[in-house]
């Protein structure tokens, strides 16, 4: 599934820009990705709750090789909109599973590497798949002398492919899920609601932060630097090799500093390398930055989502999730829609600079929040370090 994930990431911005569409009209389609997963977040995380993870990650494999199919198949604005909104929808259901399948099924000593191990395998995979297809875009280009035709084999093949794929090992899992009955009326008035909105604010102004650039950096490389699809794809893939090695690392980190120190420094950390990748004309410098601000801003990932799972009870743990994808993508795809204006009117350099502002909030409310919580990576409670 990441390398189907990493496919969308690289081709389908570029896929776009090669029929002819706008910043402004690409911004429109991302911001549509993201409302799947809007959408689809809270009933998918009622239907895992009820013992269903196995079932939802079938399902959800089926249905984002569906919808890279109908991608492949028109250069309608429609049709396109329609098969974005699809993958998004069922791409989320992976991202909202991971936490409560890995709490489920390991002991707390485990869990920092379970969840340090699932997100460095997904970006182990991502790195592959970055790279596999921006080459793969470039070779079918050449061979077909047809740029669209290039882009539309390459997304169904890589993309629709891996992701029917990925139902043979979903079909293989093995293992007892904890059914629950939880209405969500009931669990939302039950949660522990300032900790909830604390946990949450700082990734939605994260999520609004990263639709304004993120989406988008492909299209910066492209347009800005006039980079070819398979230089783009390697540097992705460089960029979520950094990464993996950043969350392999973690873990350690989390071990001799604070679990929250180790989220904040590392976001704040990043900010420097963006505004650099907006404001200076050497590339090296660019590429230096994008690496770094990519392992910097990501290699907290696991750790993050693990602190999470822990501070929230077990029967609340799909919910936090649900909400963090609802109010995560929802913000992410207002984000979108405006990021492609801002792009399109004025310049990146103010897109990254706006996103900039947002993570150094966001880093700042987080330990405002949580640094004096007594969780270890572990999940054991401690006495405040001085």
């Amino acid at each position: 599934m990441s390398l189907s994930f990493n496919l969308m990431m690289l081709l389908f911005n570029l896929y776009l820009g090669a029929l002819d569409f706008t910043e402004s009209s690409i911004g429109n389609l991302l911001s549509l990705h993201e409302w799947g997963a809007f959408l689809v977040a809270l009933p998918a995380s009622l239907f895992m709750a009820k013992g269903n993870i196995r079932a939802s990650l079938i399902i959800a494999s089926i249905c984002t090789s569906l919808g890279f199919g109908l991608l492949s198949s028109s250069s309608g604005q429609a049709v396109i909109g329609v098969s974005v909104l699809t993958i998004g929808s069922f791409t989320a259901i992976f991202r909202i599973a991971a936490g409560p399948f890995i709490m489920q099924n390991s002991n707390p000593e485990e869990r920092p590497f379970a969840f340090s191990m699932n997100f460095a395998l997904l970006v182990g995979a991502g790195f592959l798949g970055s790279l596999v297809g921006g080459f793969t875009r470039d070779f079918l280009a050449v061979f077909l002398q047809n740029d669209v035709l290039a882009y539309r084999i390459a997304l169904l093949g890589f993309g629709g492919g891996f992701s029917a794929l990925s139902v043979i090992p979903f079909f293989l899992l093995r293992f007892e899920e904890q059914k629950g009955n939880f209405p969500i009326l009931q669990l939302l008035k039950s949660c522990n609601k300032p900790l909830f909105l604390r946990l949450l604010m700082p990734s939605l102004l994260i999520g609004f932060g990263s639709g304004l650039t993120i989406p988008f950096i492909n299209l910066y490389f492209k347009f800005e630097w006039g980079l070819s699809d398979s230089l783009i794809g390697t540097w992705f893939g460089l960029a979520q090799l950094t990464t993996f090695i950043g969350m392999i690392l973690s873990p350690l980190l989390v071990r001799r500093f604070h679990i929250v120190r180790v989220i904040v420094w590392s976001q704040l950390a990043s900010i420097p390398f963006m505004l650099i990748m907006g404001y200076t004309d050497l590339f090296p410098v660019v590429a230096v930055a994008f690496l770094l601000r990519q392992v910097l801003m990501n290699m907290h990932n696991p750790m993050n989502s693990h602190f999470r799972m822990e501070l929230v009870a077990p029967e609340e743990q799909s919910l936090i999730n649900a909400l963090r994808m609802i109010g995560f993508t929802g913000v992410r795809a207002l984000a979108a829609f405006f990021g492609g204006r801002i792009i399109d009117h004025y310049s990146f350099s103010l897109s990254f600079t706006l996103t900039s502002a947002f993570y150094f909030i966001a880093a700042v409310l987080f330990f405002i929040f949580f640094h004096n919580e007594n969780i270890t990576s572990s999940g054991e409670e401690i006495q405040p370090s001085a």
